[in-house]
């Protein structure tokens, strides 16, 4: 599975499901494998709870479709505003800690992630969310079988 992390307008959407290129017109993380449950994850993580099975699944509900490329995809959601400001407020001392504990979900350890993979890429993901919150924009999640 493909996936990018894209910062956009709602309205955007669906130009970036059409383009052939969202990279070079929108600021985009490519970061396969990242899914809506991962994501779901790494919101209670950052809010210092559990990330628990039953938690995780009824949060990922909050994920929303905004453009829908059929059976075969792809698909854009948007990540829960919520999600964005916590991301956007991770500080630099916290990453390494974060990224150990994010890399340790059932999820991540099916993926084979580790620990020192996952700090960089947290880092970029909290600096494109924290790019999203000033320019007033959402974070798009770009999914792709």
């Amino acid at each position: 599975m493909l996936t990018d992390l894209i910062v956009a307008t709602l309205e955007e959407a669906p130009a970036i499901l059409q383009s052939q290129g969202h990279a070079s017109i929108w600021p985009t993380l490519e970061a396969k494998g990242i899914d809506q449950v991962k994501l779901a994850s790494l919101r209670f993580i950052l809010k210092g709870e559990p990330p628990e099975d039953q938690v995780v699944i009824e949060y990922m509900k909050s994920f929303e479709i905004q453009a829908d490329g059929g059976a075969e995809g792809p698909w854009v959601d948007s990540l829960p505003e919520d999600l964005v400001g916590l991301l956007a407020a991770i500080s630099a001392p916290d990453i390494q800690r974060l990224a150990t504990a994010w890399a340790n979900t059932e999820e991540a350890q099916l993926d084979r992630w580790v620990a020192a993979d996952v700090e960089p890429l947290l880092g970029e993901l909290s600096a494109l969310a924290a790019g999203a919150v000033a320019q007033g924009k959402r974070l798009l999640l770009w999914v792709c079988l």
